[in-house]
């Protein structure tokens, strides 16, 4: 919904909110502590991985436009169906958040 409704590419629109999202969610679910299993990646250096990562490859700066109020697609974003498969179930005004950090 998101990409195609403000003319950003999939994969564009998964690397600018990605950081924020995965932010979010280890700070509001347990899921990520499985990630302690793994040889060179945990729950607790994940983020600082990801975001070297980001920096490595300019993304960190992503600017976006929308085309829309900021709750309206804060709202479908929420109702989106792959939405429903995160570890955690954000709010509206948690979305909008993430979303103003990119305008």
């Amino acid at each position: 919904y998101f990409g195609p409704k403000n003319k950003i590419p999939h994969s564009k629109a998964v690397s600018i909110f990605l950081l924020d999202v995965l932010e979010l969610n280890a700070g509001s679910t347990d899921k990520y502590k499985k990630l302690n299993n793994l040889k060179n990646i945990s729950e607790k250096n994940l983020l600082p991985k990801l975001k070297k990562l980001f920096n490595k490859l300019d993304l960190t700066k992503q600017k976006i436009t929308l085309n829309e109020e900021i709750f309206i697609s804060s709202e479908q974003i929420r109702k989106d169906i792959c939405t429903l498969s995160n570890p955690y179930s954000p709010k509206t005004e948690e979305i909008a958040l993430i979303i103003k950090k990119h305008l």
